[in-house]
């Protein structure tokens, strides 16, 4: 059994129970914070406003049943959430609200080959593989009504020859979303395939030491299918759009003794057409992202990350994003942490007519109590941990062409303790 409790700001956060119970482990949560639980501070157009207050209630429930035998493997999980209230954003608006979300998980893996190659001495496998994701909402954003539910099979297959791993993917999409507004139903399907290559163990021995031979993963995921929505009167109550969506990834990453380097690059098309009027609007994404780590010491981890995304129409304007996050996790002592951030962050459309700036320090402190702890002359817990974080973010949003702006602060602390009971 675990009990975890947290505290954030002035108010109580949360309290967190997981026992485990016969053929799964069962967790019950709730939090609640009483009015703004950090300092906030708005300035608009040059004016200083009050923070917006936020009264937030969590309760949530999550189930995981796994059961394993000697050549299947299933796993079924029950998520569910009840919200009341929630902090607002930059411009103090509440999207989230209040409401109830349930989500249930089932899968199943069932190894169909393995054993060594015909060729070789490498080893061989091969598993089929089944997901099934259903979930459903009720919430009142903005002080309107939706219920949502959506329906996620999918089934796929996975092979492994030495390091060189291949999986294929097909699945379908059931949306259905209504509210006040209109009426929202999505049928789509996708088919995805990935590989895995570590090309210094494909080579073999040969290549051993060659820290410039780098473990490299692709995936190409193609989503078709119909999107329709539903308006009450008027001669464009329904509309129907064509889904066609293509996206690429590659990844390559290298690693030495002390360090390592991981790239990954992002690639998506989309021509979604309206019914009826073939015209199709194409949506382009595309991002890179670089992360870098050290270890100079055993007890010391520095990184690194910066990514860049651009996206938008390709006959109009766009935006972009940039991104990076520098940190490092000290181990000063066994029993001793200290980790720290420092991650900005910048928003902009391509003709530069509105910026969104975000700058974000965080410093967090760590002990691990290996011993437990003492409840009585001959009495201990389990392995514990204590931590104790704080967090300063920054925001400024500016639009040029009616000259507004919106500057937000924030400071947030937290403590959290986890204790295993058994």
């Amino acid at each position: 059994m675990q009990i975890v409790a947290t505290r954030r700001g002035l108010g109580w956060c949360g309290v967190v129970l997981a026992a485990s119970l016969v053929g799964g482990v069962a967790q019950a949560e709730h939090a609640a914070v009483p009015g703004s639980f950090s300092p906030t501070q708005r300035l608009w157009n040059g004016s200083e406003g009050a923070a917006f207050p936020a009264l937030l209630g969590d309760s949530q429930l999550h189930y995981r049943h796994e059961h394993e035998s000697e050549r299947f493997h299933t796993e079924f999980r029950l998520d569910r959430k009840l919200l009341t209230g929630g902090p607002g954003d930059i411009y103090g608006r509440d999207f989230r609200g209040s409401g109830l979300e349930r989500t249930y998980l089932a899968s199943g893996i069932f190894d169909l080959l393995s054993g060594s190659a015909p060729l070789g001495d490498r080893p061989f496998s091969l598993a089929a593989y089944g997901t099934y994701r259903w979930q459903e909402s009720f919430q009142q954003p903005l002080g309107l009504e939706a219920d949502a539910e959506e329906q996620k099979p999918a089934f796929g297959l996975r092979g492994q020859l030495g390091g060189l791993v291949l999986s294929a993917e097909h699945g379908r999409t059931f949306g259905v979303r209504q509210d006040e507004g209109p009426f929202r139903e999505e049928a789509t399907a996708h088919t995805m395939l990935s590989a895995y290559l570590p090309v210094q163990s494909v080579i073999g021995s040969r290549a051993s030491g060659a820290w410039w031979l780098p473990n490299l993963s692709y995936s190409l995921t193609q989503l078709e299918g119909q999107r329709l929505e539903r308006r009450l009167g008027g001669p464009d109550a329904v509309q129907e759009w064509s889904v066609d969506q293509t996206v690429h990834f590659l990844g390559a990453d290298w690693s030495g003794s002390r360090w390592s380097v991981a790239y990954g690059l992002t690639r998506s098309d989309s021509a979604d057409a309206l019914d009826g009027t073939g015209a199709p609007s194409d949506y382009q994404y595309g991002s890179h992202d670089v992360t870098v780590s050290l270890w100079p010491t055993e007890a010391l981890m520095v990184y690194l990350w910066s990514g860049r995304s651009q996206e938008g129409f390709a006959n109009a304007g766009g935006r972009a994003t940039l991104g990076a996050s520098v940190g490092f996790d000290w181990r000063f002592r066994p029993e001793w942490t200290l980790s720290a951030s420092v991650s900005p962050y910048r928003e902009q459309d391509d003709a530069a007519r509105s910026k969104l700036d975000t700058h974000t320090t965080a410093v967090q402190v760590e002990r691990q109590l290996t011993q437990g702890i003492a409840l009585g002359p001959n009495r201990k817990t389990g392995p514990a941990r204590a931590m104790v974080r704080a967090s300063h973010s920054q925001s400024a949003w500016r639009e040029r062409l009616h000259g507004k702006q919106v500057r937000d602060t924030n400071w947030t602390l937290g403590v959290g303790v986890v204790v295993d009971f058994f």
